[in-house]
């Protein structure tokens, strides 16, 4: 049987520029740049968060856009900005459809649409019914994503432009050929292919000559199929699209299989097949094409031919570890020898299959391997084990079936979720509008009374205004009356006080007087006073010289004692002190010795080091300008560089192992050594697979296991084989990246996050990622070294990000003054500050 995911494969190279620009080509609506507003500041203000809402969703930041989108979107309403309100509700749609929360996207598309119908913005009612069409289509909801579309198409919105129309045609088209509608289908297709043409839209007249080929294969009409895969084929063959030619010709192909044609379709196919040649078409789709071919040579009595092609098709899934598809033609293999009666072959073929189809996961074609293998044995008289596979089969079978409808039965019950839920929701936003309805008209019943009332407590205002004038002016008068009668007390009372003032200072003179006298005789006291406290003082003085002079004499006698005996401990201690320094000098003629035996052998280790290094000469076979910026930290390195040549392949490794100085040049010979030794053996060795190998005897040298204490070492590495017959390069990394700089563009070439080592990840494969070189571009591997190191003005980190800045600008050099330049660079940073690690910098110009 031939593969039926082939044909489906044009789909997706023919039309995914349509499937990005459904689902990403949403641009903020254009029409808030026109919306006229009141001067009111609310207004304003909405209009601007709006703006700065749309444009927060351009640069991708959606939680901004979402809080800007939900501020705008309240004080739009407030202003009774209905337009403005509508933008806003698509916004935030589209916004939670980015991100992936569906529940209130049908909501905010509902109520814009209704609000785009009440103000009559056709342009924008047929953005948002496309839009709940994308939406629909997302879900595999076909009718209702059917019936948005069209609403889209609607005449009365014709203000979209032709290539908008194409691209609602084309998506139309699709949920109608999902749906089974291929009525609908075929018209959508083929306005789709006239407007496209008219317009000359590339993008659009591939897929609509294959998709109304699909439609009549549906529909069982080979002869018109033909003729559009006839119509496609010229199409790309003008265009010098040489994969679209392959692919066409095999859906010719399998056209003609379907309609049993045999000889035709393996006609078909051997061109496809010839078309493709040795170029690059994915392994898979090569793979494809043996099959079909064997298919139909078995369908012609061809049996040998069928296995052969077979195998040619296993050949590439082995080399290309894809278990899955080996698997499948394993099973046609034994297939095929089993129904030309070699037992033998069939079983061992059958066994095979399962054990791929196990390892691939592919329960739906293991369960056809188990039914080949019950086959097998029940025609050898195997009737026990062929009862056991065939259970099996039956077992793996129901499952499979089970899930498939438990699927299907919630695929039914979510898109009936879907439709009841947008029922649900047209309702409540229906009788949301009634509430506001009635609240705006209670709120203008209310601002009515309000204002009558306001006018009644004007007139009492005014009248109790009056009132309190005239009191006033009567206060006023009895206030002056008072003030007069005021003025003349305090004349009176003024005149009181001066009298009483001559008084008080007639007696205050006498007073001092008085104070005057007691002044003298107190004077006279304190001066006898005085006299007598002098002549006690004097005597007092002679006491106390003759106390000081005695405690003087018996310090001094006391000082010379302490002297005599300190003198007798300084010689004791001297002594003991000529001793110590003797010994202190012998053994640091000891240490000293020592240190020369063990700096004298760390200088022979790293000369051995440096004879195992490769020479940078090496390079020059494979790279006309490169430079290698080396640098240990200490006398021996934990990192070193390493390559290896095959075949017009070249493989350069740089390697970070654990520490520095002699532990890190340990663990440098040691992964020195394994890499020689794995490409020894395997000298095609992919990357990623000299990754696993290196990593599990890293593991098993140092003894390492996941509940050990210690014994953590290991190294980072970055490994790039440079394929120059087909100016390839294969990329696998340890925690270590790659920068790969094109025509001014520095990219980075991302590393697996786990060590060559134990890990928490160390069952896990690395990776190995694929690009195309051109020529001049530059590769650049490097340990953490260099971004680590301490320096500047404030002794920080040099950083990566500087690190790539400083080679953007350095990369129109030559690569030998790029290293003469980073080594400059790295000094003056470093200053007096330690160097920290060894550092390592590789850069090649392809």
């Amino acid at each position: 049987m031939i593969p039926g995911k082939n044909i489906k494969r044009i789909i997706l190279i023919l039309s995914a520029c349509i499937t990005v620009l459904y689902l990403t080509g949403f641009k903020p609506p254009e029409k808030i740049r026109n919306v006229r507003v009141n001067d009111d500041p609310d207004s304003l203000k909405a209009t601007a968060l709006f703006r700065d809402a749309s444009l927060s969703f351009e640069q991708g930041r959606s939680d901004t856009a979402f809080l800007l989108a939900s501020q705008a979107l309240l004080l739009a309403t407030e202003s009774g900005l209905e337009n403005l309100q509508a933008d806003n509700h698509l916004l935030m749609g589209l916004i939670l459809r980015q991100t992936g929360e569906a529940e209130d996207i049908l909501s905010h598309f509902i109520q814009a649409a209704l609000l785009y119908e009440k103000t009559g913005n056709i342009k924008a009612l047929s953005s948002v019914h496309q839009e709940t069409g994308n939406y629909y289509f997302h879900m595999n909801a076909w009718e209702r994503a059917l019936h948005y579309y069209e609403l889209a198409l609607d005449p009365g919105l014709s203000v979209r432009q032709a290539m908008e129309i194409c691209l609602i045609h084309h998506q139309a088209g699709l949920s109608a050929y999902n749906l089974g509608n291929f009525t609908k289908a075929e018209s959508h297709f083929q306005s789709l292919l006239k407007l496209s043409t008219e317009h000359e839209f590339d993008d659009f007249i591939a897929p609509a000559y294959y998709r109304l080929a699909s439609v009549y294969a549906a529909t069982g009409r080979q002869e018109t199929e033909l003729k559009y895969y006839h119509d496609l084929y010229n199409y790309f063959e003008n265009t010098g699209d040489v994969y679209g030619m392959i692919l066409v010709m095999n859906n010719m192909g399998y056209s003609y299989f379907q309609a049993g044609h045999f000889s035709s379709a393996s006609d078909a196919f051997l061109k496809s097949l010839d078309l493709a040649g040795d170029t690059g078409i994915p392994p898979s789709e090569r793979i494809d094409l043996y099959t079909n071919i064997a298919v139909c040579q078995y369908q012609l009595k061809e049996p040998r031919n069928s296995i052969g092609y077979l195998h040619n098709g296993l050949l590439v899934a082995r080399s290309e570890k894809m278990p899955g598809l080996q698997a499948r033609l394993e099973n046609m293999i034994a297939l095929v020898y089993f129904h030309s009666g070699d037992l033998y072959n069939a079983g061992q073929y059958s066994l095979s299959s399962i054990n791929s189809a196990r390892q691939a996961e592919a329960w739906d074609l293991l369960s056809e391997c188990y039914r080949t293998q019950s086959q097998v044995l029940k025609e050898g008289n195997d009737p026990i084990n062929s009862l056991a596979y065939y259970e099996m089969y039956l077992s793996l079978r129901d499952s499979l079936l089970l899930e498939q409808r438990l699927n299907e039965q919630l695929q039914n019950e979510r898109l009936l979720g879907l439709e009841k839920s947008e029922r649900d929701l047209r309702l409540s936003i229906a009788d949301e509008q009634m509430k506001d309805l009635a609240l705006r008209q209670l709120l203008l019943e209310a601002e009515r009374r309000e204002q009558e009332i306001e006018l009644f407590q004007r007139q009492r205002d005014l009248e109790q205004s009056e009132r309190e004038r005239v009191i006033q002016s009567l206060e006023l008068s009895r206030q002056q009356q008072a003030a007069r009668l005021q003025s003349q007390l305090i004349q009176n009372l003024e005149q009181e006080k001066a009298i009483q003032d001559l008084l008080l200072r007639q007696k205050e003179i006498e007073e001092q007087e008085r104070e005057r006298e007691i002044a003298l005789l107190q004077s006279e006291r304190e001066r006898q006073q005085l006299e007598i406290e002098k002549q006690e003082e004097a005597r007092k003085r002679v006491m106390w010289m003759l106390a000081l002079s005695a405690v003087i004499i018996i310090l001094v006698i006391t000082g010379l004692l302490t002297t005599r005996r300190k003198n007798k401990i300084l010689e004791r201690q001297a002594e003991e002190i000529r001793t110590q320094t003797e010994r202190i000098v012998h053994q640091k003629n000891l240490i000293e010795e020592k240190n020369r035996t063990i700096t004298d052998s760390i200088n022979y280790a790293s000369r051995i080091q440096t004879a195992i290094l490769p020479r940078e000469s090496q390079l020059d076979k494979f790279f006309d300008d490169h430079f290698i910026f080396f640098r240990p930290k200490d006398i021996v390195s934990g990192d070193f560089y390493w390559m290896h040549s095959y075949n017009g392949r070249f493989m350069l490794a740089a390697v970070d192992c654990t520490g520095h100085g002699v532990p890190g040049a340990f663990v440098s010979m040691l992964g020195m050594a394994f890499l020689n030794e794995i490409t020894g053996s395997r000298p095609e060795i992919f990357t990623d697979e000299l990754l696993n190998e290196l990593r599990k005897k890293v593991i098993t040298s140092l003894h390492q296991s996941a509940d050990t204490e210690g014994s953590k070492d290991g190294m980072d590495i970055s490994l790039c084989m440079f394929d120059h017959k087909q100016n390839r390069l294969q990329y696998s990394g340890a925690n270590n990246p790659v920068y790969h700089l094109r025509e001014g563009m520095l990219s980075k070439i991302e590393a697996d996050r786990m060590p060559i080592g134990i890990h928490s990840l160390d069952s896990k494969s690395f990776s190995r990622k694929e690009i195309e070189l051109k020529k001049g571009d530059l590769i650049y591997m490097f340990s953490d070294g260099y971004p680590d190191q301490f320096g500047g003005p404030e002794g920080k980190k040099f950083k990566y990000k500087p690190f790539m800045e400083m080679i953007s600008s350095i990369r129109h050099l030559d690569m030998q003054e790029q290293g003469s330049i980073l080594a400059e660079k790295f000094e003056d940073w470093r200053g007096s500050h330690e160097q920290i690690d060894d550092v390592l910098v590789i850069g090649v110009r392809v």
